[in-house]
């Protein structure tokens, strides 16, 4: 029955399966329907194919809405053309022009805004909101599509994107996408990806990127965490985990842990854990910790332990424990281990103890043992052992042990034992000495062989030989002398270079 009413001034034109029941004169029009599955269609050619005595409760408003309507039911389409193709699909909400225009025999589907979900033929509870969200897609199913052009031309199931373009061009399934662009052209399933433009291109999979552009460009890497502005863009690694902008990114290294700005960036190396700003960009070592701004930054080595600011930076070294400000920085060794503010930098020695403010700094020995601040400084000897600020320092010689402040600072010899501070101060060349006390043999260049024991003992020996002087200032002013014995307090006091050696 077709039925024409002006209410308030407006013309209504309804094609009603069912008959007005009431129209008042006040501008309300109540339709009363005799069955609760009877249909309503207003518009021209709306569900003008649908059986008049099929009761399929469909709601169908404008022009050419359900023009192709057999025998769907349940449905509510809303402006002109929406479900025009429908046929056969159930149970349908469509409002907007031209909105699920294609859908035949897809059931339980939302699609609100024009062109949404337009090209959908076949697919089954699919909410789609906004102007050509989820365009293309004809036959999948259980999406969430919500902002303009959110999952346009996007093939997959089980989808949930948010945004405007999120998730267009999407290829893959079971992916979560929120913001401007997100996952746009992603060929991967089962990511999560949040923020502008994050994981835009990505062909990965089990990522979750939060950030903006995190994980932009992410090429094959899967199982990975980007957390920060551009983090991991450009990546393409497995199994990472970057925390802080621009962490990781251009990362192509795997199962790496980056927390801080920029840590890890460009890093190649597998397995690394990045702990700063900065810290271990540019590395391409293996198996690394480091800790503190610029930590092992442009480090190639592995398996290295670097905490504190910049340490370890320039490491070349493998199996080395660096802590301190820029402890270990161009560091060539291996094997060593490196605690204080600028100790072991430039080192090239393995196999060292370095701990104090500069100690080692320079070194080029290996086996050393260096304790306090500028000790072993410069060093190029073996198996020593420098104990007290500034001992062995610019040593040469090997297998020594100087304890104390300034202990065989200028040591050129081996086999040198120096307890005390300024004991064997100025000792080069010689060997087999043996120092003990405050200022014993502090003035000794040359000499061999001599034992020296208590304080100042020794003290004024420069090229003697073979002596032993036992007792406070023993000794003290033989300059010369060799093959002497000294044993008291000031024994051998005024013995000089004026007698002869025996």
């Amino acid at each position: 029955m077709k039925s024409i009413c002006t209410l308030l001034m407006i013309t209504l034109s309804l094609n009603l399966l069912a008959q007005i029941t009431y129209a008042d004169i006040e501008g309300r029009l109540t339709i009363s329907l005799p069955e609760d599955e009877t249909s309503i269609h207003i518009g021209r050619n709306a569900g003008i194919n649908q059986d008049p005595q099929l009761e399929l409760a469909n709601v169908l408003l404008g022009y050419n809405s359900g023009m192709s309507m057999t025998t769907g039911g349940g449905n509510c389409f809303f402006g002109s053309f929406s479900g025009v193709g429908n046929t056969t699909g159930s149970y349908n909400t469509f409002y907007g022009t031209t909105s699920g225009s294609d859908n035949t025999i897809g059931d339980f589907n939302s699609f609100y805004g024009h062109s949404a979900g337009a090209n959908n033929i076949s697919g089954v509870e699919n909410c789609i909101f906004g102007y050509q969200a989820g365009y293309s897609a004809e036959s999948e199913s259980y999406n969430s599509y919500f902002g303009l052009k959110s999952g346009r031309n996007a093939i997959g199931n089980e989808n949930s994107f948010f945004g405007w373009s999120s998730g267009s061009e999407n290829n893959g399934g079971e992916n979560s996408f929120f913001g401007e662009g997100s996952g746009h052209n992603n060929d991967g399933q089962a990511n999560c990806f949040f923020g502008v433009g994050a994981g835009e291109n990505n062909v990965g999979t089990t990522n979750c990127f939060y950030g903006v552009l995190a994980g932009r460009d992410n090429n094959q890497g899967s199982n990975n965490n980007y957390y920060g502005f551009e983090a991991g863009m450009f990546g393409d690694g497995g199994g990472n985990n970057f925390f802080g902008a621009n962490a990781g990114k251009s990362s192509v290294g795997t199962e790496n842990s980056f927390f801080g700005h920029f840590a890890g960036q460009q890093n190649a190396g597998e397995q690394n854990s990045f702990f700063g700003s900065f810290s271990g960009n540019s590395a391409n070592g293996n198996f690394n910790t480091h800790m503190g701004l610029l930590s092992g930054e442009k480090s190639i080595g592995t398996n290295n332990v670097m905490i504190g600011n910049a340490s370890g930076q320039n490491n070349d070294g493998f199996t080395n424990t660096l802590m301190g400000a820029r402890s270990g920085i161009s560091n060539d060794g291996n094997s060593n281990t490196i605690i204080g503010a600028y100790s072991g930098e430039e080192n090239q020695g393995d196999e060292n103890t370095m701990t104090g403010y500069a100690a080692g700094f320079n070194n080029t020995g290996d086996y050393n043992s260096f304790y306090g601040s500028f000790s072993g400084e410069g060093s190029s000897g073996n198996f020593n052992s420098f104990v007290g600020y500034g001992s062995g320092q610019n040593n040469q010689g090997s297998v020594n042990s100087f304890f104390g402040y300034g202990a065989g600072s200028k040591n050129l010899g081996v086999n040198n034992n120096f307890f005390g501070g300024g004991a064997g101060l100025m000792h080069k060349q010689g060997d087999r000495n043996n120092f003990f006390g405050s200022g014993a043999g502090s003035e000794d260049t040359s000499g061999y062989a001599n034992n020296f024991f208590g304080y100042g003992a020794g003290g004024n020996n420069k090229n003697g030989h073979q002596n032993s002087a036992f007792g406070n200032l023993a000794l003290i002013n033989a300059s010369d002398r060799s093959f002497n014995v000294a044993v008291g307090d000031s024994s051998m006091y005024h013995v000089g270079n004026n007698l002869p050696n025996p």
